[in-house]
């Protein structure tokens, strides 16, 4: 029977009255009382459980790293590893969350469409499923299944179970006003209690069964064929709430490893060294030798060659040809020889040598004085000098450096103002002087050979930076969180390479905001992507339990707020397509139910699903996982000073091309102001501004086939 028009009427003013309406959920530890398995908590699949405002758990770190280790790897292959990247990209195409609109009008109730194909071949989307494990990870937790949850339940006595006393809850809150709310992006729902003995549990429904059911991300709640597009406006309010720096602060401590930097301290000057002199001296000089020249050198390792050394020696001398005329100027005549000796070449590694001025070419003048009493000259004439100079490049390495000071805590300086500049001019002179017997008047020729090379050094004003514990602060949240890609040695269980991010907080001080720097040496990933046979329970993965930590002495009688730290793992199945037979009657194939659909990779478009594994995609991982940038390191700037550092890769298919990605602080751009990236790789421009900034390119291969890595350029004054 047809509804009336009143009934339709009514209906469709409710839809835009609560078109806005919906909620995001809190995720957090199971340390509340209340939250056990018979009231269906901690059941399942379950990592934490629902927190009230005021208590949630979140990062407080604005970069993560994630990985990938060989079981992945494996199984995926380079498709896999391109689903992931789209899905941890969503995350990171966010702006700062405190630049979004009030209402979060620009995000979507429904980000959820179907693949049919994939449908009919119950296939599970990699990317998606991976952004409802990352969107947990973050703090959120399933706002579909915490719109109600119980409080108490306790057994009428008698007749005890299954009649039952219950007290229902709310675990969902709006994104904008934070009142608790029972819609989930526009979709309204109420409960109906059912009662198992162990457990119990208020189970969602919906209102109105045809209603239109929008879902968020963080629900976990894909179905074969289906897939996400984006965020919604419901996952994007949960992570405004946990990031914004406009909200109370909460009391955290920070992870380990993670250190404050202070520059407290008196001002000093720096002068920086001669780096030609100091390559040759540690070719030539052990570790012992070589800390005399240099107190306060940090040599982290030492190995040394023997090798064959040949030097060669002239002597010059004047002489006057027989065949020559009376009165002919004497003549310059060199004589060699070759000696060879058998030495040591020291290859040392530093611990706290960084570079100011580095060229690869040097500037070498030789100047030559002969001096010489011409034969026809009266007796006692002065001696003639002539002089000739030639200046030339040569290939040896040039620059200066200076020696970090070391002292208790001490991580590197801060630069105040360059004081002076000094060029000083070094010269190597060979002297060689000849007799005249005849009148017994000695140093009748002189012949003077220099090598003239010149260094410029710089005096600075600098604070030693101290690198202190992080301790327990009044923090308010990150604006943003940047997931960066970074190649796993999962063997030896680091990082290719270590990463150091300095990032900054906002806290408050006797109630005064002040903006903290804190330093963080990343060894590891933060996220963990592998895989692994998990059976036949009807678990699409496996995530490691989050790193809550909540300060001890904070709020003891609430169950948070807290932080969670690095050491996240998530575990695919890769168990593959899991069929069910009966026995005896129904053992054949054409007897069997599916279980558990395959992974694959789909969209909207008609292109077929990536099945895995997939050979292809594994053949591909080939070149992906060569693809590296072979010169992180970038040369120190100098504000007001052209700069130009040309990036370079290796790995997959040249040509490279080079893009800037959001920074950890959600701008365009983390470089300098004044520098640029071009599309070729060359960083470029005029520095306005000193300091440390951190950014991050990406470098792309004729396939498509990219990596992101953080940099970071120190502009000094």
């Amino acid at each position: 029977m047809l509804r009336s028009l009143k009934t339709i009427l009514g209906a469709g003013l409710l839809a835009l009255t609560v078109l806005n309406a919906g909620a995001f959920a809190l995720m957090g530890p199971v340390n509340e009382v209340h939250q056990i398995p018979a009231m269906s908590y901690d059941i399942g699949p379950d990592i934490g459980a629902p927190k009230n405002l005021g208590e949630e758990y979140r990062w407080n770190i604005p970069v993560l790293y994630y990985s990938f280790d060989e079981a992945f790897l494996d199984y995926f292959g380079s498709n896999g590893v391109a689903a992931v990247d789209e899905a941890f990209a969503f995350f990171n195409l966010l702006p700062p969350v405190s630049s979004l609109s009030a209402d979060l009008s620009e995000f979507p109730l429904e980000a959820k469409r179907v693949n049919f194909q994939a449908q009919a071949l119950q296939m599970f989307d990699l990317k998606s499923r991976t952004m409802s494990y990352i969107a947990e990870q973050v703090g959120l937790a399933e706002p579909d299944r915490w719109v109600w949850g119980l409080r108490t339940r306790v057994p009428i006595s008698p007749p005890g179970c299954p009649a039952m006393t219950y007290s229902v809850i709310k675990r969902n809150f709006d994104p904008v006003s934070w009142e608790p709310s029972t819609y989930v992006n526009g979709t309204l729902y109420t409960y109906v209690i059912t009662e198992g003995c162990d457990p119990g549990d208020a189970v969602e429904v919906l209102l109105d069964p045809l209603a239109l059911q929008f879902s968020a991300v963080a629900a976990r709640a894909t179905l074969p064929g289906e897939f996400h597009t984006g965020l919604t406006r419901d996952d994007v309010g949960g992570l405004r709430y946990l990031l914004t720096t406009n909200s109370l602060p909460n009391i955290e401590t920070v992870p380990p490893g993670v250190e404050l930097i202070s520059t407290n301290v008196a001002t000093e000057l720096l002068t920086t060294l001669n780096l030609a002199e100091l390559q040759s001296r540690a070719l030539t000089n052990d570790a012992a030798t070589l800390l005399t020249y240099y107190p306060g050198l940090i040599i982290t390792g030492t190995t040394n060659i023997f090798t064959n050394y040949f030097v060669t020696n002239f002597t010059a001398y004047f002489t006057n040809y027989p065949t020559a005329p009376y009165g002919f100027p004497a003549s310059v005549v060199l004589t060699s020889n070759v000696t060879s000796f058998i030495g040591q070449i020291y290859l040392h590694s530093f611990g706290n040598i960084v570079t100011n001025n580095y060229y690869t070419n040097s500037l070498y003048t030789i100047q030559t004085t002969t001096t010489t009493n011409y034969p026809t000259a009266p007796y006692g004439s002065p001696p003639v000098t002539n002089t000739t100079t030639v200046s030339f490049m040569t290939n040896l390495a040039a620059g200066d450096f200076y020696i970090v000071p070391q002292g208790s805590n001490g991580c590197g300086v801060a630069f105040v103002n360059l004081l002076a500049t000094g060029v000083t001019v070094i010269t190597n002179s060979s002297f060689t002087a000849t007799n005249d017997p005849a009148s017994g008047v000695t140093n009748t020729g002189v012949f003077i050979r220099s090598q003239l090379s010149f260094f410029t050094n710089y005096t600075f004003v600098v604070k030693r930076i101290q690198c202190l514990p992080g301790g327990v602060a009044l923090r308010r949240g990150i604006e943003k969180i940047t997931f960066v890609r970074r190649d796993f040695d999962s063997l030896l269980g680091q990082l290719f390479e270590p990463v150091t991010d300095v990032f900054t907080h906002k806290e408050v001080v006797n109630n005064t905001e002040v903006v903290r720097t804190y330093r963080r040496i990343v060894a590891a990933p933060d996220f963990l992507l592998t895989a692994a046979d998990l059976g036949i329970a009807p678990f699409l993965a496996l995530r490691s339990n989050p790193n809550f930590v909540k300060v001890g002495n904070a709020y003891p009688n609430l169950a948070g707020p807290g932080i969670m730290q690095p050491g996240v793992e998530i575990t695919y199945n890769k168990v593959g397509p899991i069929f069910i037979n009966i026995g005896p009657a129904f053992v054949t194939e054409a007897d069997a139910v599916l279980f558990l659909g395959p992974w694959g990779s789909f969209d909207g478009s008609t292109n077929a699903p990536t099945v895995y594994p997939s050979t292809q995609s594994i053949l591909n991982l080939n070149n992906t996982l060569l693809m590296r940038i072979t010169n992180p390191s970038l040369t120190e700037a100098q504000e007001g000073v052209d700069y130009n550092y040309q990036l370079l890769g290796s790995g997959g298919t040249a040509p490279y091309t080079w893009a800037l990605i959001l920074n950890q602080f959600g701008l365009p751009s983390g470089l300098p102001p004044g520098l640029s990236v071009s599309p070729g790789g060359v960083i470029t421009g005029i520095p306005t501004q000193t300091g440390t900034f951190n950014f991050v390119v990406r470098m792309t291969e004729t396939n498509s086939r990219f990596i992101e890595r953080p940099l970071t350029i120190v502009v000094n004054p």
